[in-house]
């Protein structure tokens, strides 16, 4: 039994585990941070919909968990354009190399 259950282990540490995901539209992959916000925004679904019945529910923290997952898809997304977004060192005259000069 011990031996079933350390190959079973091995095996799903080198395949991996299949979890389902929402695609991005743009590269058509699934994405984490994107699944994080569809999974928010349906907790603030139920969450609104439960307080029409007076349900006691923190919508409060349910949005705050929202715009945490909304942030993270946003600075991804952000941060993987590749894009130069700032100055480079040949415009900063206090990283210039005047050595030699």
């Amino acid at each position: 039994m011990f031996k079933f259950i350390r190959e079973f282990l091995l095996n799903s540490n080198l395949r991996g585990w299949p979890i389902p995901l929402v695609r991005d539209p743009k590269n058509k992959r699934g994405d984490v941070a994107l699944t994080l916000v569809f999974i928010s925004a349906i907790y603030i679904q139920i969450g609104l919909l439960a307080s029409f019945w007076d349900k006691k529910f923190d919508t409060y923290s349910a949005f705050e968990w929202f715009l945490a997952c909304a942030g993270l898809y946003w600075a991804r997304k952000v941060s993987s354009k590749n894009e130069d977004i700032g100055g480079s060192i040949e415009d900063d005259p206090t990283k210039k190399n005047d050595i030699g000069k």
